[in-house]
């Protein structure tokens, strides 16, 4: 008996899904952190946060998009803080 014979349409579904998950190489799913491009938005999240977050959420950034989530909730935190410490201050 063949296999995909038995098997139901949404059964041959998930076996074609995963046959393409599997295909996927792994490169295009490899996070590369310290690119010169991400080095020097990492570093304007802390010194000029608004233009930081602008690199960070640009069309062509080469952030995916957990990353970016993570880093515009930090810079978001970042500016409450200072906003923070800066009222405490006076």
């Amino acid at each position: 008996m063949n296999k995909n014979n038995d098997l139901t349409k949404t059964q041959k579904e998930i076996l074609e899904r995963r046959k393409r998950i599997n295909r996927r190489s792994l490169e295009e799913e490899k996070v590369e952190p310290f690119t010169k491009y991400k080095i020097i938005t990492y570093l304007f999240i802390f010194l000029f946060t608004p233009y930081g977050l602008y690199r960070l959420l640009c069309k062509n950034s080469p952030f995916k998009k957990g990353e970016k989530i993570v880093y515009t909730i930090i810079g978001i935190v970042y500016i409450i803080s200072i906003y923070d410490t800066i009222i405490k201050m006076f």
